[in-house]
């Protein structure tokens, strides 16, 4: 809940007195003594008798002020005298009901939290401190609210109406790659040239490089822990460097040369605050020996001197720590080319402190001979002495107490280089593992910052609030549509993601590194910051408007950025983005062209992009992304996740490289049979043979819901029987469309041909038809999809003769199962114009009732449920409904009476009666209207017969089995002709047996046997009362003696009445109600 600010500035005065009082009594009693109270007020008001109590924050601060110069400034600076004249002014503002801003009540808060650090309180202060946080959380979310209201009606050019600022107006890019002019090779850290002097600017100068030099964990980790090493205070003495290519070890090699070069510390940034967190310094100076491997040749002494020349790696090390006099140490062993041994450590005590940087030794290593090979000797020795150098050096800085040694071992093959690099590898990983400590790489996270560092500005406090507001957005629409997008995203952890990697989404962030980075060509940081470089360029030069940077906008048809993709993957990739991904002339663009609700989003070339950028092979062997990370990678606040996911699979349908498998999009160079498909739907297949499909599947779908029968493409009067058994849907055939408010339409003209004729003359059942036409705007669609369908079942059987390789064998089966899940549901989508006949009382027309049915469900559930809403088809009738339609249309016979059979042949053949869905409705409405005690005022009476003077057989206020024959009788002709205290009514609980005999198929001489004999009785009917006790045996032997003699035409039903004269209470009747419906009881209900 808000709080509002004067009731957060009360409650932190109530907190403020209570965090002052103990020690302000322990002072004022320690000066005045025991009568330290009335001394108090005497200094405060000129009297002791003057009220006032410690417990007032106003009497509290008064007294401090009227004792500061006496009492507290001796131990307190002016600057907290100041405080508490400020919070005392703040007390009487409050008092005094003044409002208070957000900011004066921030203020307010952060003043009482230093008083009360300085008086040494921490409870109540800690208290205030969480309502000023809390209150600051509050203002930031209010800017950001703010911020998207006052942009919300600012239109974007060529994105949805989102209202929000795009990255370009937030943050700005370095001006090197705003205009395109940066050097890639800036973004290739080379130690070697550090170390000589001649590398770019911001790799040289310390200062520079700092700047722009993102301090992650293991970085921190590393330099804090070779100043401790360096300053004799512990740390490790050998650390290994190990990443794949591209992850950072030139990078902090050169951090740490930096730190050792005698730059003060206060000049790097973030190193002095780090140092000092750690408690730690640097010494004054630090020797430092840099030692890379490519650099330095083997056979090719390096001449330092007049008579000095530099053979191995030991003899480099020396003559870089020491000068000719630390060359002298090891000037035999490296002219011999054999390992210095003990002078290592000798070396390392007079020149410590010292930092050893030694890269690429595993491609120095290599390039070294075994021992005695054909006689062959270099300068630098043999290939066994190099690892005994390497344990002797490792032992010697161990044993040191001020060096340092990093080194980089490679852990990618094209780092390694071939059989000779994986021994050397694998040997000096040995030595270095008995006395080095592994390093940390840059994680994901941190790697978003190192990326953001290099390639734009700061971006400034103002701004920050604006970005705020974006990345609400995004993270509101992942929360709000999670089921479109990959699980977690709308969670709090994936929106500080976007705060780090901002402007660039984490989705960009994590393919390139998740997936391109395990390519062994792609260098990790170093090559996302070039990748990303040349991207930004052109994004900034074109004005994109987007709100991120994402893999949907990621300007591949830039031959910059789809040069730099492609060098990282195999040969053939350039005709493939030209034509399947992005370009002038590519499929995406064409699309886009063509659907205008797609080209408003370039929906097809952002969707085309995403799965470029997910196309890279993964070390698991799985390749793509699937439908919700597509869209991820697209859309932005305000557009339509649907249009993407639509987009792609327009795309999937065309386009020749991309394949499908389940729910995974991926290009490849391999060609899918993509165009094989789009040939044979186009060609093989007709309008007639799509149809076919549709009319298959439409009769194969069970549920009908509330209709007897569905009758698909019925094309005239023939098609659709003439029944009374119920009502019937007609799916008419797809050319008769219709569009809403079109009374003229192709399908309107045949429903009425179709409710007027029969097969063999005028149709009577005209009120038990209801019609469902194809919507003219989506048949081509369905039509299309229906060819596509039949084109790929025709592929998948024919897969061996077409010898598809097993990538397109699964691509085939994918594109199968997708194109019939297509065509089910523009099935659905298509098929929603329900046509309702009806016609008033007295008149000849046909009135159509039009309505749009829902596109969830089979045909014939959906369209009944649709109805049922609507009341145009009845599933459920009462009696009192039946007794009004009576009334209304005046279908009593002359003598007060209808029979069953006739109503149900008015509701049947009369559009302006109601649509019951079968004649087991009306049953069930005459039961329940003459089931009701209230009978002779709103239903009927139900009788058996009429025997010419009156009813015979006469049921009120009971359920009962309506005939054909049985009547339903007017309540007042009733009453004259019948003593209603006579009927049959409800007792004891009863069952009545009816039973009905299936006459056998006669013959003439059957006929002629039987003429003038008697007529045999056809129907039986009984009624029996049950006792509580024995009513379970007396209802079997009902079925045993009698039931079982009638044949197979019996009907048992089971009539319970009961009363209380005191009532039932809600427990009996929700036991009772409950256990009822258990049993499948057709009418249950208390009175």
């Amino acid at each position: 809940m808000v709080m509002a600010n004067a009731e957060r500035v009360s409650k932190a005065l109530d907190l403020l007195a209570d965090g002052l009082r103990p020690k302000c009594e322990q002072t004022w009693q320690g000066f005045y003594g025991n009568d330290w109270l009335d001394q108090l007020r005497q200094q405060m008001h000129g009297s002791a008798r003057e009220s006032g109590t410690m417990s007032d924050v106003a009497f509290v601060l008064s007294g401090m002020k009227a004792t500061w110069n006496e009492i507290f400034g001796h131990g307190f600076s002016p600057s907290i005298r100041s405080l508490v004249f400020e919070v005392a002014d703040t007390r009487n503002n409050w008092a005094h009901k003044q409002q208070f801003s957000t900011d004066d009540t921030a203020r307010a808060l952060d003043s009482m939290e230093r008083l009360l650090e300085a008086f040494g309180n921490t409870d109540q202060r800690q208290q205030i401190r969480n309502s000023r946080r809390d209150l600051m959380r509050q203002m930031f979310d209010e800017e950001a609210r703010s911020e998207r209201r006052r942009t919300a009606a600012k239109p974007t050019e060529g994105q949805p109406q989102a209202g929000l600022t795009p990255w370009r107006e937030v943050i700005t890019p370095h001006s090197d790659v705003q205009t395109g002019r940066f050097d890639q090779a800036e973004f290739a850290a080379d130690l070697y040239e550090v170390s000589q002097g001649t590398a770019d600017h911001e790799y040289q100068d310390p200062e520079a490089f700092f700047a722009r030099t993102y301090l992650t964990v293991g970085l921190r980790e590393l330099l804090v822990g070779a100043t401790q090493r360096l300053s004799g205070n512990g740390g490790t003495p050998v650390i290994e460097l190990q990443t794949n290519f591209g992850g950072g070890k030139t990078h902090s090699m050169i951090a740490l040369h930096h730190l050792a070069s005698g730059v003060p510390t206060a000049r790097l940034s973030g190193v002095s605050e780090m140092l000092a967190e750690a408690e730690v310094e640097l010494p004054p100076k630090i020797n430092r020996a840099v030692l890379v491997g490519q650099v330095m040749s083997v056979a090719d002494p390096k001449r330092v001197g007049a008579d000095t020349a530099l053979h191995t790696m030991s003899g480099h090390l020396a003559y870089q720590l020491g000068g000719q006099e630390g060359y002298e140490l090891v000037r035999t062993d490296d002219e011999a080319g054999t390992n210095p041994g003990e002078k290592l450590r000798e070396l390392f005590q007079r020149y410590g402190p010292a930092v050893v940087l030694i890269d690429e030794w595993v491609a120095y290593a290599r390039q070294l001979p075994d021992a005695g090979a054909d006689g062959r000797r270099v300068a630098a020795g043999d290939f066994d002495t190099q690892f005994t150098f390497a344990q002797a050096l490792t032992e010697a800085a161990a044993a040191s107490d001020n060096v340092v040694v990093l080194v980089t071992i490679p852990a990618s093959d094209i780092e390694t280089g071939g059989p000779r690099g994986h021994t050397a590898m694998e040997r000096l990983k040995n030595v270095v593992d008995r006395t080095a400590t592994p390093w940390q790489p840059a994680s994901a996270d941190e790697s978003f910052e190192i990326v953001r560092r290099r390639l734009f500005d700061p971006i400034s406090p103002e701004h920050a609030r604006v970005r705020d507001g974006v990345i609400r957005a995004f993270s509101e629409m992942y929360h709000d549509a999670a089921g479109e997008f990959p699980l977690g995203k709308g969670e709090a952890d994936y929106r500080r993601r976007m705060e780090l990697s901002y402007p660039i989404h984490p989705e960009l962030f994590d393919r390139l590194f998740e997936d391109w980075s395990a390519l062994d060509k792609f260098q990790r940081t170093r090559g996302v910051l070039r990748l990303m470089a040349i991207a930004i360029s052109q994004l900034w030069q074109r004005g994109d408007q987007s709100l991120l940077i994402m893999p949907g906008n990621l300007p591949m048809d830039s031959a910059g950025v789809a040069s730099e993709l492609k060098k990282y993957l195999e040969e053939g990739w350039d005709p493939v983005i030209k034509s399947d991904v992005d370009g002038p002339n590519a499929l995406p663009l064409r699309i886009d062209t063509a659907f205008s609700h797609f080209g408003r989003l370039s929906a097809t070339r952002r969707a085309a992009r995403t799965v470029y950028m997910g196309s890279a092979p993964r070390p698991d062997g799985k390749r793509g992304v699937d439908v919700k990370s597509v869209v991820l990678g697209c859309v932005q606040p305000g557009e339509p996740t649907g249009q993407f996911a639509d987009a792609l699979r327009r795309l999937s349908d065309q386009a020749t490289h991309l394949y499908v498998d389940g729910l995974q999009y991926w290009y490849s160079l391999i060609p899918n049979v993509t165009r094989i498909a789009a040939d044979r739907a186009a060609s093989n297949y007709s309008d007639r043979d799509a149809d076919d499909e549709v009319r298959d599947r439409i009769a194969a779908q069970r549920d009908r819901g509330n209709f007897v029968a569905v009758h698909p493409f019925a094309a005239g009067p023939g098609d659709v029987p003439d029944n009374d058994d119920g009502t019937h849907l007609v799916v008419l055939e797809p050319d008769a469309t219709h569009s809403s408010g079109d009374l003229n339409s192709p399908a309107i003209k045949l429903a009425e041909r179709i409710v007027a004729q029969r097969d063999a003359g005028p149709r009577l059942n005209q009120n038990l038809l209801v019609f469902v036409a194809a919507a003219a705007n989506r048949l081509v669609e369905l039509r299309g999809a229906a060819r596509s369908f039949l084109a790929w079942q025709s592929i998948v059987k024919e897969h061996e003769s077409l010898d598809l390789t097993f990538q397109q064998k699964q691509q085939a089966d994918s594109k199968l199962a997708d194109a019939s899940k297509q065509v089910d549901s523009l099935i659905a989508e298509t098929f929603t114009q329900v046509l309702v006949p009806s016609r008033a009382p007295g008149t000849a027309d046909i009135d159509w009732q039009s309505t749009r049915a829902s596109t969830s469900g089979d045909i014939g559930e959906r369209i009944s449920r649709k109805l049922r809403t609507e009341e145009k088809l009845i599933g459920r009738y009462a009696g009192v409904r039946v007794r009004m339609d009576l009334d209304r249309h005046n279908l009593w016979t002359e003598r007060g009476d209808v029979s069953v059979g006739d109503l149900w042949e008015a509701y049947a053949r009369y559009p302006y009666m109601p649509r019951l869905t079968s004649r087991d409705v009306l049953d069930h409405a005459v039961s329940d209207g003459a089931s009701k005690l209230n009978w002779q005022q709103e239903t009927f009476a139900y009788a058996e017969a009429h025997d010419g003077d009156s009813w015979v057989g006469v049921h009120t206020a009971q359920h009962v089995t309506p005939t054909a024959s049985g009547l339903l009788v007017h309540p007042e002709q009733l009453a004259h002709t019948v003593d209603v205290s006579a009927t049959i009514t409800a007792g004891t609980p009863t069952v009545r047996v009816t039973a009905e005999a299936v006459p056998a198929e006669r013959t003439d001489s059957d006929e002629r046997s039987v003429e003038g004999a008697p007529e045999q009785p056809t129907q039986f009917y009984a009624q029996f009362q049950l006792d509580r006790v024995r009513g379970a045996q007396q209802l079997g032997d009902i079925l045993e003696h009698i039931a079982a003699h009638l044949g197979p035409e019996v009907q048992l039903e089971l009539e319970l009445r009961a009363s209380r004269s005191d009532g039932y209470d809600d427990g009996t009747r929700r036991t009772v109600s409950e256990n009822a419906q258990s049993l499948n009881a057709q009418s249950a209900e208390f009175e």
